[in-house]
């Protein structure tokens, strides 16, 4: 095959595989994933967590592991949940700037992009998923990302991680 034969009919055919695999995943990942605050959960660093301690797999596609010992494991587990109020919005969101201030960390853009990208789209949907829902007003969800973004007032996980970063002059 010549590179164009390649180009035109391989790679077409992974990005379509791929997107159907993405939209399967984000389907299953948005069912139950803002939950009433009278649902039992733990307070976790990214939300919340409807079974501590027992992580599954959300999807067999993620290259994350469900564990509990990390953020991003969370994002791919089953029991991960979320509130849709503003102290769940800046956790995501705090979240979510450390990440972007790491940035520098990463060998190459390449790396980044690879390592960092399904978690940043991970959260991305769950602030969509708070967002959209009723209970957050558009001038609320403005006020956090105007805090975590403009006023680096994060949550205080997130703020002790980001200054930890900074006193081991990583960033």
């Amino acid at each position: 095959n010549n590179p164009e034969t390649v180009l035109k009919h391989y790679i077409a055919g992974s990005e379509k595989s791929a997107t159907l695999e993405l939209t399967a995943y984000f389907e299953e990942f948005n069912k139950k994933l803002v939950i009433d605050s009278t649902e039992s959960s733990k307070s976790i660093s990214i939300g919340q967590c409807k079974s501590a301690d027992s992580p599954q797999p959300l999807a067999l596609m993620s290259k994350f592991s469900p564990d509990c010992k990390k953020p991003e494991g969370c994002l791919f587990c089953k029991h991960y949940a979320i509130h849709a109020d503003e102290v769940d919005l800046k956790k995501l969101l705090s979240f979510k700037y450390v990440i972007e201030q790491t940035r520098p960390l990463a060998t190459s853009n390449e790396h980044y992009q690879d390592l960092y990208n399904p978690v940043i789209s991970r959260i991305e949907n769950a602030i969509d998923e708070i967002n959209s829902s009723k209970f957050i007003t558009e001038n609320m969800q403005k006020r956090v990302k105007q805090e975590v973004y403009e006023f680096e007032l994060l949550d205080q996980f997130w703020a002790r991680k980001l200054q930890m970063l900074v006193d081991l002059e990583l960033i």
